[in-house]
């Protein structure tokens, strides 16, 4: 099987600065399903958003630190090992993602970044200030004639998530072998959802909370499509009491992902999982 070329693609506050700081300690100590073939040169902020879990609080998001383009080469942790392929996440910060979707384009160095991948990994947060819910024009209109408050100007989130599929669906290489490529849907900040949200699993919480985005994954049928609900360290760092218990416990056991696995809602400790889906490295996938 060739390498797969596997990006990254995320808006403002969608998680994917800190799910990289986890995965990367994932990687690094070979503690899920797939591990790093070699250190990558530029981690700086990888580390630097590792560092702000280990402290106890969540990464700043990038728009307000440097960020560079990061490659990571990926092998599977077996004896002998197997190559995998490149973990691809591009000099885009989210907040340039969003105005690309604003303005229904990527520029052209964006777009050979998409075109050169294999599969992609999109995020969308739960709770983020981010997540612009669309009016309901037909019922707010008559409150909202007199008001002095402004209209909100940005895109609602379930557009904005449709739009970065429509890029990915328009610009991902498709497998020579015939075979479909993989898109996963990371959303984070599971952890957020209620305890009785969380049994049907993430893809009944996306087709409910965020209908549009789940009819646009059931129509993509040129993609094998997973999503997975990911806490990258198992409950909320703001909340004493989870934080105390944080700090007590080992931090390679914190967080965990979430998905369906035949009919029933499966949890692990792999976070690597979501990557090692869309690479095929999963004992299915053998």
């Amino acid at each position: 099987m060739m390498d797969i070329h596997v990006v990254l693609v995320g808006g403002p506050d969608a998680g994917k600065t800190n799910y990289l700081g986890r995965l990367w300690a994932a990687l690094d100590a070979r503690a899920g399903a797939i591990g790093a073939a070699i250190d990558p040169d530029e981690i700086e902020y990888v580390e630097s958003a590792l560092a702000h879990l280990h402290n106890g609080g969540f990464a700043p998001r990038t728009e307000d630190s440097r960020q560079g383009a990061l490659s990571i080469a990926l092998k599977t942790v077996t004896d002998p090992p197997r190559s995998l392929g490149v973990l691809s996440v591009p000099d885009i910060k989210g907040e340039m993602w969003k105005r690309a979707v604003e303005l229904g384009e990527l520029p052209p160095e964006w777009m050979a970044t998409l075109e050169a991948a294999d599969a992609a990994v999109l995020f969308l947060r739960v709770g983020s200030k981010e997540n612009i819910v669309a009016l309901d024009w037909v019922n707010s209109g008559p409150f909202m004639r007199h008001s002095a408050e402004p209209l909100p100007d940005d895109l609602p989130i379930q557009v904005r998530i449709c739009e970065q599929i429509r890029f990915i669906e328009e610009k991902l290489k498709r497998p020579i072998d015939g075979t479909k490529p993989r898109l996963a849907l990371i959303v984070a900040a599971w952890d957020l959802v209620d305890a009785d949200r969380r049994r049907s699993g993430p893809r009944a919480f996306v087709e409910s909370q965020f209908p549009l985005v789940g009819g646009r994954l059931r129509d993509l049928d040129a993609f094998d499509v997973e999503i997975f609900g990911l806490s990258v360290v198992g409950g909320e760092l703001e909340d004493p009491t989870f934080k105390t218990a944080f700090f007590s416990g080992n931090f390679d056991d914190a967080g965990w992902v979430e998905t369906v696995a035949d009919g029933k809602v499966a949890i692990s400790k792999d976070l690597t999982l979501p990557l090692a889906w869309v690479l095929r490295a999963l004992p299915q996938d053998d």
